[in-house]
């Protein structure tokens, strides 16, 4: 009898348990059914994510209006004060990445174009304290410490920009109306950007609206006189 109960015993006990164990399998086939629907759903997404792209490219390529629509919802989100420090980082950790691109960039800007010459001129003049021995009578100088939008009355656009010239204005209508001018545009304006009075010696970028000389322009320059200086 015993031997029996012994044979039943061993003959159900494959029948129990998988009696037992097949709720745990099924929720393990509808947690893989899951992992592949999450998996399925990522890759649906990413797929939407890069077609919405490519059309966006397309779109800004090909339609102006999109095109500068887009420039101002980016511009409006670097300039964001909660965006500022990540751009600003960014911005500098993409110029130490290509700084040898960046640099001959600028040389080459500033041996082709007068009006990033004399822009930048100006710009390292006022960093050295040129507004404490020059006043101008149309505009006053403003140094900020972060960039600030203003609207330039000379390129006639919004910028946004560390260095401003403040008008002076002499019509008492305008007296609550700020009008900026950017430093390029200023730096270019002759003989606006002439000062009224100044104290001290008076840089070339004040002297002549052809100056500064490019590089190119100084050794032609300097050869031009030794080639007059051997004459008889």
């Amino acid at each position: 009898m015993f031997t029996l109960l012994s044979t039943i015993s061993r003959t159900a006990r494959p029948c129990i348990w998988s009696q037992a164990i097949r709720p745990f399998s099924c929720i393990d086939r509808i947690g893989q059914a899951s992992v592949q629907t999450s998996k399925e759903e990522a890759a649906h997404l990413e797929r939407q994510r890069l077609n919405a792209n490519a059309q966006n490219r397309q779109r800004y390529a090909n339609d102006p209006v999109f095109r500068q629509k887009s420039l101002g919802y980016t511009k409006k989100w670097r300039r964001r004060p909660d965006n500022r420090d990540h751009h600003k980082a960014f911005v500098h950790a993409h110029r130490e990445r290509n700084r040898e691109k960046y640099n001959a960039r600028t040389a080459h800007d500033w041996e082709t174009n007068l009006e990033s010459r004399r822009s930048h001129t100006l710009s390292g003049l006022l960093d050295k304290g040129v507004a404490d021995t020059h006043t101008w009578k149309t505009h006053t100088p403003i140094r900020c410490s972060d960039r600030v939008e203003h609207y330039c009355t000379g390129c006639n656009r919004d910028r946004f920009l560390m260095a401003w010239w403040k008008e002076n204005s002499e019509t008492p209508e305008l007296w609550d109306q700020d009008r900026y001018m950017c430093n390029r545009c200023f730096a270019n304006d002759w003989p606006r950007v002439v000062p009224e009075t100044y104290t001290g010696y008076l840089a070339n970028i004040f002297r002549s609206p052809e100056l500064p000389l490019s590089k190119a322009q100084k050794e032609e320059l300097a050869k031009e006189k030794g080639t007059e200086s051997d004459k008889p």
